[in-house]
């Protein structure tokens, strides 16, 4: 049977703009992410005649977002990115898969480090807390 896997090579992260419609330009040098990671809380239901723990489904968490890549201080979506830890604002994001289909959310930016030692490149990591809900596009 043939696979239907798609490649992540060819995926793109962008930040959006505040204009209407948004425009999107694409975070440069990601080289993986993970996320969103998508769950749902429990609500324990148990009172004194359950005869085992119940549980009702409670709100859904998109959870966050990480990603990692080469860092270059001169791009500005970096720079963006790195001055908006700390503060309350959320941007929207979009992922494009290489099949087209798309993520977006918003989200804010909870953390942004930057690393490098001998013979490696200077690299970043940015962690995105998603605020409401994913919408899944598959074209």
């Amino acid at each position: 049977m043939a696979t239907t896997a798609i490649t992540a090579q060819g995926t793109t992260i962008s930040l959006g703009d505040a204009a209407s419609p948004i425009v999107y330009t694409a975070i440069a040098n990601i080289t993986s992410w993970d996320g969103p990671n998508r769950q749902a809380n429990d609500i324990d239901v148990t009172d004194l005649s359950s005869t085992s723990r119940e549980y009702l489904q409670g709100l859904e968490d998109e959870g966050e977002v990480t990603l990692s890549g080469f860092y270059l201080a001169s791009d500005t979506t970096h720079a963006s990115l790195q001055d908006a830890v700390g503060g309350n604002a959320a941007s929207t994001f979009k992922i494009a898969l290489s099949d087209s289909a798309s993520l977006t959310f918003s989200a804010r930016v909870s953390q942004f480090g930057i690393s490098g030692g001998v013979d490696a490149p200077v690299e970043m990591s940015m962690t995105l807390k998603i605020s409401g809900g994913v919408t899944r596009a598959t074209s």
